[in-house]
Protein backbone atom coordinates (compact mmCIF):
# COMPACT_ATOMS: atom_id res chain seq x y z
CA UNK A 1 0.00 0.00 0.00
CA UNK A 2 2.33 2.77 -1.51
CA UNK A 3 1.88 5.90 0.11
CA UNK A 4 4.07 7.69 -2.55
CA UNK A 5 5.16 6.42 -5.68
CA UNK A 6 8.40 8.81 -5.70
CA UNK A 7 10.70 5.80 -4.69
CA UNK A 8 9.75 3.38 -7.47
CA UNK A 9 10.58 6.54 -9.86
CA UNK A 10 13.68 7.60 -7.92
CA UNK A 11 14.60 4.02 -8.36
CA UNK A 12 14.33 3.83 -12.32
CA UNK A 13 15.90 7.59 -12.29
CA UNK A 14 18.81 5.56 -10.54
CA UNK A 15 18.90 2.92 -13.03
CA UNK A 16 19.08 5.71 -15.63
CA UNK A 17 21.71 7.79 -14.51
CA UNK A 18 23.99 4.28 -13.87
CA UNK A 19 23.75 3.57 -17.27
CA UNK A 20 25.09 7.38 -18.62
CA UNK A 21 21.83 9.16 -18.68
CA UNK A 22 22.51 12.41 -17.74
CA UNK A 23 19.47 13.98 -18.05
CA UNK A 24 16.24 12.15 -16.85
CA UNK A 25 12.74 12.96 -16.81
CA UNK A 26 9.97 10.31 -15.88
CA UNK A 27 6.38 10.54 -14.50
CA UNK A 28 3.72 8.48 -13.51
CA UNK A 29 0.25 8.30 -12.46
CA UNK A 30 -1.20 6.10 -10.32
CA UNK A 31 -3.22 5.55 -6.59
CA UNK A 32 -1.97 6.21 -3.05
CA UNK A 33 -2.56 5.36 -0.11
CA UNK A 34 -4.05 8.36 2.15
CA UNK A 35 -4.26 8.85 5.99
CA UNK A 36 -7.21 10.33 6.63
CA UNK A 37 -7.75 12.31 10.25
CA UNK A 38 -8.71 9.12 11.83
CA UNK A 39 -6.24 7.29 11.83
CA UNK A 40 -7.84 3.85 10.94
CA UNK A 41 -9.57 5.59 7.87
CA UNK A 42 -7.71 5.05 4.73
CA UNK A 43 -8.69 6.25 1.28
CA UNK A 44 -7.30 5.53 -2.27
CA UNK A 45 -6.47 8.99 -4.08
CA UNK A 46 -5.17 9.17 -8.13
CA UNK A 47 -1.99 10.86 -8.04
CA UNK A 48 0.58 12.13 -11.00
CA UNK A 49 4.35 12.32 -9.94
CA UNK A 50 7.52 13.01 -11.48
CA UNK A 51 11.19 13.33 -10.88
CA UNK A 52 13.81 15.37 -12.73
CA UNK A 53 17.55 15.57 -12.81
CA UNK A 54 20.08 16.89 -15.11
CA UNK A 55 20.38 19.82 -17.76
CA UNK A 56 17.70 21.79 -18.13
CA UNK A 57 18.04 21.81 -22.26
CA UNK A 58 19.86 18.79 -25.00
CA UNK A 59 23.36 20.14 -25.23
CA UNK A 60 23.61 22.66 -28.07
CA UNK A 61 25.65 25.25 -29.35
CA UNK A 62 24.43 28.14 -28.89
CA UNK A 63 23.60 28.32 -25.21
CA UNK A 64 25.58 27.32 -22.19
CA UNK A 65 23.99 24.07 -20.45
CA UNK A 66 22.40 24.68 -16.90
CA UNK A 67 21.49 22.41 -14.45
CA UNK A 68 17.63 22.33 -13.72
CA UNK A 69 16.74 23.59 -10.34
CA UNK A 70 13.88 24.12 -8.21
CA UNK A 71 11.93 27.10 -10.45
CA UNK A 72 12.41 25.13 -13.32
CA UNK A 73 10.18 21.91 -12.00
CA UNK A 74 7.62 24.64 -10.16
CA UNK A 75 7.48 26.23 -13.90
CA UNK A 76 6.63 22.68 -14.98
CA UNK A 77 3.88 21.89 -12.66
CA UNK A 78 2.50 25.40 -13.07
CA UNK A 79 2.18 24.38 -16.58
CA UNK A 80 0.26 21.19 -15.92
CA UNK A 81 -1.85 22.60 -13.09
CA UNK A 82 -2.90 25.81 -15.30
CA UNK A 83 -5.36 23.52 -17.35
CA UNK A 84 -7.46 23.81 -13.99
CA UNK A 85 -10.20 26.39 -13.67
CA UNK A 86 -9.11 26.01 -9.87
CA UNK A 87 -6.47 28.46 -8.82
CA UNK A 88 -3.25 27.07 -7.45
CA UNK A 89 -0.98 28.25 -5.01
CA UNK A 90 3.22 27.27 -3.69
CA UNK A 91 3.73 27.76 0.03
CA UNK A 92 7.00 27.18 1.56
CA UNK A 93 6.76 24.00 3.69
CA UNK A 94 8.80 21.10 5.26
CA UNK A 95 8.47 17.47 3.72
CA UNK A 96 10.49 14.78 5.72
CA UNK A 97 11.83 13.92 2.12
CA UNK A 98 12.76 16.71 0.76
CA UNK A 99 15.68 19.69 0.75
CA UNK A 100 14.80 22.03 3.77
CA UNK A 101 14.62 25.47 2.39
CA UNK A 102 13.63 23.90 -1.18
CA UNK A 103 10.29 22.14 -0.52
CA UNK A 104 6.53 23.91 -1.03
CA UNK A 105 3.40 22.31 -0.22
CA UNK A 106 0.91 22.77 -2.91
CA UNK A 107 -2.62 23.92 -2.44
CA UNK A 108 -5.96 23.91 -4.51
CA UNK A 109 -8.66 26.24 -3.67
CA UNK A 110 -6.70 26.52 0.12
CA UNK A 111 -6.68 22.48 -0.16
CA UNK A 112 -2.87 20.52 -0.03
CA UNK A 113 -3.08 18.14 -3.05
CA UNK A 114 0.58 17.99 -3.15
CA UNK A 115 4.18 18.29 -2.56
CA UNK A 116 7.62 19.97 -4.84
CA UNK A 117 10.79 19.83 -4.07
CA UNK A 118 14.54 18.85 -4.04
CA UNK A 119 15.13 15.53 -3.08
CA UNK A 120 16.92 15.99 0.71
CA UNK A 121 20.90 15.20 1.08
CA UNK A 122 20.27 12.40 2.87
CA UNK A 123 18.06 10.07 0.70
CA UNK A 124 19.93 11.04 -2.71
CA UNK A 125 23.04 10.05 -0.37
CA UNK A 126 21.04 6.71 0.92
CA UNK A 127 20.20 5.91 -3.09
CA UNK A 128 23.93 7.04 -4.49
CA UNK A 129 22.81 10.18 -7.14
CA UNK A 130 25.27 12.20 -7.58
CA UNK A 131 23.17 15.06 -8.95
CA UNK A 132 20.54 17.15 -7.92
CA UNK A 133 17.11 15.59 -8.10
CA UNK A 134 13.87 17.51 -8.03
CA UNK A 135 10.22 15.56 -7.31
CA UNK A 136 6.41 16.41 -7.62
CA UNK A 137 3.60 14.95 -6.52
CA UNK A 138 0.08 16.10 -6.84
CA UNK A 139 -3.62 14.81 -6.67
CA UNK A 140 -4.89 13.78 -10.44
CA UNK A 141 -8.10 15.67 -9.75
CA UNK A 142 -6.51 18.47 -9.58
CA UNK A 143 -6.61 18.80 -12.99
CA UNK A 144 -9.53 16.70 -14.53
CA UNK A 145 -11.40 19.75 -13.75
CA UNK A 146 -10.33 21.82 -16.58
CA UNK A 147 -11.59 25.06 -17.85
CA UNK A 148 -11.72 25.45 -21.61
CA UNK A 149 -10.09 27.91 -23.64
CA UNK A 150 -12.52 30.98 -25.03
CA UNK A 151 -11.49 33.31 -27.59
CA UNK A 152 -11.83 37.12 -26.25
CA UNK A 153 -11.75 39.92 -28.31
CA UNK A 154 -8.38 42.27 -28.54
CA UNK A 155 -8.78 45.94 -27.96
CA UNK A 156 -7.94 48.87 -30.71
CA UNK A 157 -6.68 51.26 -28.15
CA UNK A 158 -3.06 51.02 -26.59
CA UNK A 159 -1.49 49.24 -23.71
CA UNK A 160 0.10 51.44 -21.55
CA UNK A 161 3.32 49.98 -19.43
CA UNK A 162 4.21 50.92 -16.13
CA UNK A 163 7.30 49.92 -14.23
CA UNK A 164 7.06 49.60 -10.66
CA UNK A 165 9.46 48.58 -8.15
CA UNK A 166 9.16 48.02 -4.56
CA UNK A 167 11.25 47.43 -1.53
CA UNK A 168 10.03 44.65 1.06
CA UNK A 169 11.36 42.22 3.53
CA UNK A 170 13.59 39.95 2.37
CA UNK A 171 11.65 36.89 3.77
CA UNK A 172 8.39 37.62 1.66
CA UNK A 173 7.34 35.78 -0.91
CA UNK A 174 7.29 37.25 -4.28
CA UNK A 175 3.65 35.13 -4.88
CA UNK A 176 2.46 36.61 -2.05
CA UNK A 177 2.94 40.38 -3.29
CA UNK A 178 1.53 39.46 -6.80
CA UNK A 179 -1.77 38.07 -5.50
CA UNK A 180 -2.21 41.13 -3.61
CA UNK A 181 -1.78 43.50 -7.14
CA UNK A 182 -4.18 40.26 -8.56
CA UNK A 183 -7.09 40.93 -6.42
CA UNK A 184 -6.23 44.75 -5.49
CA UNK A 185 -6.10 45.79 -9.22
CA UNK A 186 -9.42 46.94 -11.25
CA UNK A 187 -9.98 45.35 -14.44
CA UNK A 188 -7.70 47.79 -16.22
CA UNK A 189 -4.41 46.02 -14.98
CA UNK A 190 -4.50 43.28 -17.46
CA UNK A 191 -1.15 41.71 -16.76
CA UNK A 192 1.55 41.88 -13.91
CA UNK A 193 5.17 40.66 -15.42
CA UNK A 194 8.01 40.15 -12.74
CA UNK A 195 11.23 41.11 -14.09
CA UNK A 196 13.66 41.98 -11.17
CA UNK A 197 14.54 40.76 -7.94
CA UNK A 198 17.59 42.61 -6.22
CA UNK A 199 19.70 42.49 -3.24
CA UNK A 200 22.66 44.27 -2.88
CA UNK A 201 24.23 48.03 -3.30
CA UNK A 202 21.52 50.94 -2.71
CA UNK A 203 19.41 48.22 -1.15
CA UNK A 204 18.63 48.19 3.06
CA UNK A 205 20.32 44.90 4.62
CA UNK A 206 17.12 42.47 5.13
CA UNK A 207 15.13 43.96 1.98
CA UNK A 208 15.32 43.28 -1.41
CA UNK A 209 13.53 44.92 -4.25
CA UNK A 210 11.26 43.35 -6.44
CA UNK A 211 10.12 45.16 -10.09
CA UNK A 212 7.16 44.55 -11.65
CA UNK A 213 5.69 45.68 -15.28
CA UNK A 214 2.39 46.81 -15.27
CA UNK A 215 0.13 46.52 -18.50
CA UNK A 216 -3.04 48.52 -18.28
CA UNK A 217 -5.71 48.61 -20.97
CA UNK A 218 -9.28 49.60 -21.74
CA UNK A 219 -11.12 47.84 -24.40
CA UNK A 220 -13.27 50.59 -25.32
CA UNK A 221 -11.02 53.84 -25.25
CA UNK A 222 -7.65 55.36 -24.32
CA UNK A 223 -6.63 55.61 -20.45
CA UNK A 224 -5.77 58.92 -19.34
CA UNK A 225 -2.62 59.36 -17.20
CA UNK A 226 -5.25 60.57 -13.91
CA UNK A 227 -6.63 56.88 -14.58
CA UNK A 228 -3.46 55.10 -14.99
CA UNK A 229 -1.54 57.21 -11.63
CA UNK A 230 -4.99 56.64 -9.95
CA UNK A 231 -4.29 52.10 -10.17
CA UNK A 232 -0.72 52.62 -9.29
CA UNK A 233 -0.91 54.55 -6.46
CA UNK A 234 -3.89 52.09 -5.14
CA UNK A 235 -1.82 48.90 -5.30
CA UNK A 236 1.21 50.88 -4.00
CA UNK A 237 -0.70 51.71 -1.02
CA UNK A 238 -2.15 48.50 -0.57
CA UNK A 239 1.26 46.78 -0.57
CA UNK A 240 2.28 49.25 1.71
CA UNK A 241 0.01 48.55 4.17
CA UNK A 242 0.29 44.62 3.59
CA UNK A 243 3.94 43.94 3.66
CA UNK A 244 5.58 47.89 4.55
CA UNK A 245 6.89 48.10 1.17
CA UNK A 246 7.96 51.26 -0.16
CA UNK A 247 9.01 52.82 -3.77
CA UNK A 248 12.94 52.23 -4.46
CA UNK A 249 13.54 55.36 -5.57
Amino acid sequence: MRHTMWPGLLNELKSNVNRQQTRVRLFETGLCFKVGSDADKLSQDPMFSGVICGDVNHEQWSEQSRKVDFFDVKSDVEALLSFSAAESTFEAASHPALHPGQSACIKQNGELIGWIGALHPEVQKALDIDQRVFVFEFKQSAVEQNSIAAFTPLSRFPEVRRDLAILVDEQTPVGEIMSVIETTSSSLVKETQLFDIYQGKGVPEGRKSVAFGLILQEFSRTLTDIEVDAEIENIVSTLNQKFAATLRE
